[in-house]
């Protein structure tokens, strides 16, 4: 089962980031392109439809980055709201670093104070627990700042630092959108 919900999570990771991407760079990108619901101070709502399921997620970016400057992609943060019926949750929450992390390393998203560790792969990271998400996502509807912490697959620290100023009201759009919640 962890194992399932690994893949998974890394497949839709690599789904949200494309779309991601596309609505950022190129409306053309994909062949259903993402649609932005609405900006948010600094968070963004967005709707995908694909294969002919209905995905909502919030997109934020750091507005400072330190660590591994010279090369570094794309560092954001998602959360997907997923309406699945044969789960308990709808919210996941995805981390893009923008380069590879440490084999077997963890990351630290730090709100306010309340730590949350996050397990790695490839340049993605992601909670272990689904369970603890819900918890996550409070935190961040309730906090101003965000701190993750990660390191490079060559042993270099990278600390990213997000407001979370316009969540809540990005988070509701993108519910509205998908229904959600």
């Amino acid at each position: 089962m962890r194992t399932r919900r690994r893949i998974v999570r890394w497949y839709l990771c690599r789904l949200v980031a494309a779309a991601a991407l596309g609505l950022l760079v190129s409306r053309t990108a994909l062949a259903q392109a993402p649609v932005n619901v609405g900006k948010f101070r600094s968070w963004m709502a967005v709707m995908l439809q694909e294969a002919g399921a209905r995905f909502c997620y919030v997109h934020g970016e750091p507005f400072r980055r330190r660590g591994v400057d010279n090369g570094r992609g794309a560092t954001y943060v998602q959360v997907v709201q997923l309406p699945l019926p044969a789960e308990r949750h709808t919210d996941e929450l995805l981390l893009t670093a923008g380069y590879p992390y440490q084999r077997k390393s963890t990351a630290t998203l730090n709100i306010d104070g309340k730590i949350f560790r996050l397990m790695t792969q490839e340049d993605t990271a992601w909670t272990e627990d689904v369970t603890v998400d819900p918890a996550l996502v409070r935190a961040m509807k309730g906090g101003r700042r965000m701190v993750v912490r990660g390191t490079t697959d060559s042993g270099a620290a990278t600390v990213d630092t997000y407001s979370l100023n316009g969540f809540t009201a990005a988070y509701r759009a993108a519910a509205a959108a998908c229904g959600t919640k």
